[in-house]
């Protein structure tokens, strides 16, 4: 084996290792459940944007930003539109940022 399949390989175990810890601590169909009942038809996870971030809160935005992530998700919640957003926007005194989010819609 190359180094770099040996790379690509240790890179996709890693990324499978950290998503199903994730998703099973996010518990998803009981958050949904929830938001459901409060009338809600859908669910967002906004990703952090203030600098400097925490190591622990840079490694999740870096995590979720990343599209097997979204890819992951739409497997494991079949029925649920699954989609990772980002857009610009302009605050007071037109200062431009941007705004990452995964959305949740059923």
């Amino acid at each position: 084996m190359s180094l770099i399949e040996e790379l690509k390989n240790t890179s996709n175990q890693s990324f499978d290792t950290w998503f199903d810890r994730w998703f099973e601590k996010s518990n998803f169909p009981d958050v949904f459940k929830k938001s459901a009942q409060q009338g809600y038809s859908g669910f967002v996870i906004e990703l952090r944007r203030t600098t400097p971030l925490p190591e622990k809160e840079e490694y999740l935005n870096r995590r979720l930003r990343d599209p097997r992530t979204v890819t992951k998700l739409k497997e494991k919640l079949v029925g649920i539109n699954v989609e990772f957003i980002r857009e610009q926007r302009i605050g007071p005194l037109r200062i431009k940022y941007i705004i990452e989010k995964l959305t949740f819609h059923w």
